[in-house]
């Protein structure tokens, strides 16, 4: 299964991606800022980051 890192600071427009990208089978990994993603991003390897 492809890897979707979603970072958003809105928390609306976080959930409407993650509803989104859920209905096409990705599994999705969110945050709400990029330094969060970043640490993320130091042991982990996404497919699309958005």
């Amino acid at each position: 299964m492809e890897r979707v890192l979603i970072v958003e600071d809105d928390e609306n427009i976080r959930q409407l991606l993650k509803l989104t990208l859920a209905s096409f089978n990705y599994e999705l990994v969110d945050f709400e800022n990029g330094k969060d993603a970043y640490d993320y991003l130091q042991n982990h390897i996404v497919d699309l980051a958005r």
